[in-house]
Order: C-alpha cells, then sequence, then structure tokens
C-alpha cells in the first residue's frame, strides 16, 4: 500500500509539472495578444494641415478679338492671340491699302483686348463720290494737291477764282468745307470752266443761300 501511495504521490507531481510545464508555453505563446475591450481605443483620423494661402490665379484668353478700319484691304473684326501687335492685325487684314498712311500708325505698338485700330488715309487722297472720268464706279479716289494758303487761285481783291482756286483756297470761303470744295473741284474737271458765278448753283452742295453769301468772295477768270 506504501508503495502504491508513493507511485501516485509521483505521478501526480509529474502530472503537475506537465501541465505547469504546458501552461507556461501557453501563455509566453499568446503573451501580447490579449486586448482589453474595457480600455479606450484610439482611432486614427485625417492629418489636419494648417490652411495655406493661395493665390487667384487670373488666366489671361486664349484669343482676343480686335477691331481694324481705314487703310487695310478687309476691315473687320479679326481674332489674334495675345501679346499681338498692330502689324499682326494688319497683316490679318490683308494688309495696308494703297491709300493708307504708313506715317500715321505705329506698327509695333502692342494690342489689347476689343481694341479698334483706325488706320489713317493720306491726306493727298481726297474721296470722290462722283463718278469719274476715267469710268472709275464710286468710292473711287482722285488725287488732289493741296498747295500753300496763298495760290494763284486768290485775286488781289482776296476774291477766290472758281476755275483756278486750289482745295485750301475754296475752304476758305464760309461754309465751304473739303467735301463741297473737292464737288467744285470735280465740276471743272468733269463739266469744264465756271463760266460765271451763277455756275456753282449747278454744284452738289450748294445752294441759292449759300451762293448769295459767298458771291463777292469769289469770282470767274
Amino acid at each position: 500500500m506504501k508503495g502504491r501511495s508513493k507511485a501516485l504521490q509521483v505521478g501526480l507531481i509529474l502530472f503537475g509539472l506537465v501541465c505547469f510545464g504546458v501552461a507556461g508555453i501557453v501563455i509566453k505563446t499568446f503573451s501580447g495578444r490579449w486586448v482589453d475591450d474595457d480600455g479606450p481605443t484610439a482611432v486614427a483620423g485625417p492629418a489636419l494641415s494648417s490652411p495655406k494661402n493661395t493665390e487667384l490665379k487670373v488666366e489671361e484668353p486664349e484669343i482676343w478679338v480686335l477691331y481694324v478700319t481705314g487703310g487695310v484691304k478687309s476691315p473687320g473684326v479679326y481674332r489674334l492671340p495675345p501679346d499681338s501687335r498692330v502689324f499682326h492685325l494688319v497683316d490679318s487684314a490683308g494688309g495696308l491699302a494703297s491709300d493708307a498712311d504708313e506715317t500715321g500708325i505705329n506698327m509695333a505698338a502692342p494690342l489689347v483686348d476689343g481694341e479698334h485700330v483706325h488706320v489713317p488715309l493720306r491726306p493727298s487722297l481726297v474721296r470722290d463720290t462722283a463718278q469719274l472720268p476715267s469710268g472709275q464706279p464710286q468710292g473711287g479716289y482722285k488725287v488732289s494737291t493741296l498747295p500753300p494758303p496763298s495760290g494763284s487761285g486768290t485775286g488781289r481783291s482776296g476774291t477766290v477764282d472758281l476755275n483756278r482756286g486750289s482745295l485750301h483756297d475754296l475752304q476758305t470761303l464760309p461754309g465751304i468745307g473739303p467735301k463741297t470744295a473737292q464737288a467744285i473741284v470735280s465740276y471743272r474737271e468733269d463739266v469744264g470752266p465756271f463760266k460765271s458765278v451763277d455756275d456753282l448753283i449747278k454744284v452738289k452742295g450748294i445752294g441759292t443761300k449759300k451762293l448769295d453769301s459767298i458771291r463777292s468772295m469769289v469770282t470767274v477768270r
């Protein structure tokens, strides 16, 4: 009986050691994997970045709309890229017309969107709205050179000779502007010299009142 009791005690001791060893292995294996359900958990969120100063960039229009008139071959509205200059617009309009005054405009000047560019005409070219002797259609041009203020068309008494007076001489008369002065010159070139002061009534733009107001200031020689 005593032998069995000792053997049983030894067996229990060995069994306890085995259980203790197994428990130690299990605890070591699962150490750090236990989660405390009652503890607070940290929630990761997006990082907050400090506000940055952003600059608003105003983009220039990709196309400028420009308008050109005057001494170009094809006046009108044209679309050109930004930073264009006057010569770009003139080239788009077919180039300068034959009666354009190149000295009256800066071809290298910069443009801005929506700008209107007017190319001036040479002063020596006066538009004639009447039918020209050469058969040119209306709207052609006659070359008329403006002489000095005092010319052979002005008499000693200060009267203006209707047959020899220049455009400048004729425009010294009250009520006679560039258009009417050109009409007087065109009349004597197309019809012939004035035979009397009363022939002025045949010129377009001159009525009875205007003729009476300048009668004493003109003459026919």
